[in-house]
């Protein structure tokens, strides 16, 4: 009689070990803490996805469907994010955007690749921080005067020469010793 017992017991662990709730590894691992982030593991009929998060929402993502056909990646950290799409029959997609808000996508086959860079982020602000720049005009400026009328003709008195303490004209009864 024991002898019975102890092979059908170990008949039913073995047929609990085999049963398809033992096999399946189906459900949600998820651990989360007081600050905010997050570990999250999910095995579902169709695939597999891991999530890692913080606080701030910066963190990584991977899925990948039944047999590993498709894969996605996402990764983000301070505003800078990437997408990683890996499809069936060598069909994939590449997407990225920074804090400024340059991006880069790009859309693969097995023929061709078609990648499209957007750096219009950048641009905007460089352009904001050194603005389009205007001469700055002083209040008493005036515009200079064509070379025609700014200069007396050689008929009338010629310029006097600069070492002459007399060079500018002095009224008769001035101090000025001639």
């Amino acid at each position: 009689m024991p002898k019975v017992f102890i092979s059908r017991a170990s008949a039913l662990v073995i047929l609990l070990m085999c049963s398809p709730a033992a096999i399946a590894k189906w459900g949600t691992f998820k651990i989360t803490d007081d600050s905010g982030d997050e570990v999250m593991v999910h095995h579902g009929l169709f695939g597999k996805k891991t999530v890692v998060k913080d606080r701030n929402g910066d963190g990584f993502s991977h899925s990948r469907s039944i047999f590993g056909l498709t894969k996605d990646t996402q990764a983000g950290a301070l505003g800078n994010d990437i997408h990683v799409h890996k499809g069936l029959f060598g069909f994939g997609k590449t997407e990225g955007q920074d804090m400024l808000g340059d991006t880069v996508n790009s859309k693969s086959n097995p023929l061709f690749r078609n990648t499209n860079i957007d750096l219009s982020g950048a641009n905007n602000m460089v352009s904001k921080f050194f603005g389009k720049h205007k001469p700055v005009v002083p209040n008493n400026f005036s515009p200079p005067v064509p070379q025609s009328e700014s200069l007396p003709s050689a008929s009338s008195n010629p310029p006097a020469p600069l070492a002459d303490p007399n060079a500018f004209a002095s009224p008769t009864n001035s101090p000025v010793l001639h």
